[in-house]
């Protein structure tokens, strides 16, 4: 039905923005020193809700992502896993999305930079 179209492609909306969060906040760790990149790349990475929490941000960045954002990004990624260990016919339809959010970024990542 078209109401489960639409909650389908919402779900999958919200998982790759997270997922798209979880890599940009993965990125910003691994470019504040070799050692936090050597690690990023090689381990299993905590959760994005552990990444940013104040214990873990704050002393790396300086500044605290506010909690409602975290409970969101945590939101998102039960979406993202929802999809991926339950629905693998979904795992196309969320490919393409991220595809989209990641041109989108890069597109205007050109103009977020200071160079």
């Amino acid at each position: 039905s078209m109401i489960t179209i639409f909650f389908s492609n919402l779900t999958a909306f919200r998982a790759s923005l997270a997922m798209a969060a979880e890599i940009g906040v993965k990125e910003a760790f691994s470019s504040q020193s070799t050692e936090l990149r050597l690690l990023i790349e090689n381990l299993p990475s905590p959760s994005i809700v552990k990444l940013t929490s104040d214990k873990v941000f704050n002393p790396i960045f300086g500044w605290k992502i506010p909690k409602e954002l975290r409970a969101a990004l945590g939101k998102g990624m039960e979406c993202r896993n929802k999809l991926i260990h339950t629905n693998g016919d979904s795992i196309p339809e969320l490919s393409n999305q991220v595809q989209h959010l990641l041109n989108f970024t890069y597109k205007w990542s050109r103009w977020w930079s200071c160079e």
